[in-house]
């Protein structure tokens, strides 16, 4: 195999350079040999989101009523502990679909690679505080997000709620 080289920004945290190397070099391996084994792209399943029109009585419904325990909260948007699993349930009034959230190495990697095998990159990868997510769509129709932790995961408060600076942006703690 021939020298790669990765350029990467400055700042970039040491998790989000491996992560980046790490698809770089799996795609060079898949195209040096195609009859390499595929690696999976879904890692885990982050979340799954749940539209509701008012988060109080959400949170009273699934966290009061079902014993869901509160991980954190912003205004908008708030996450619940399953109770064997690390996937979280998140409550939010944003969009009015109900979300599968799957985690992924790179969501700009997982969304070349499921546009490469026949899917639709729906929304090109973005920002969001906790690394990049991008919204896909399978041939069937089904609408996924993929996202990647390469900025750690929300930073909490001792009552659940999301740390924000001074112009109002989610904090990170790197895990």
């Amino acid at each position: 195999m021939h020298p790669v080289f990765v350029t990467l920004p400055i700042g970039t945290s040491l998790e989000a350079a491996v992560t980046t190397v790490r698809d770089v070099l799996d795609t060079k391996m898949r195209r040096a040999d195609d009859n390499a084994p595929v690696r999976p792209l879904f890692v885990d399943v982050d979340c799954i989101q749940i539209p509701v029109p008012d988060i109080e009585a959400a949170l009273e419904f699934y966290g009061g009523a079902l014993g869901q325990a509160l991980i954190w909260r912003t205004p908008t948007a708030a996450g619940l502990q399953l109770a064997d699993s690390p996937t979280e349930l998140v409550l939010q009034t944003e969009r009015p679909q109900l979300e599968p959230n799957l985690s992924v190495a790179s969501a700009d990697a997982a969304a070349e690679r499921f546009a490469g095998a026949g899917g639709k990159v729906v929304v090109p990868p973005f920002d969001i505080p906790i690394g990049r997510c991008a919204v896909l769509q399978d041939p069937w129709g089904n609408r996924l997000l993929v996202l990647d932790h390469r900025n750690g995961r929300l930073l909490i408060d001792a009552d659940g709620n999301v740390a924000v600076d001074a112009a109002g942006r989610p904090q990170t703690q790197v895990t």
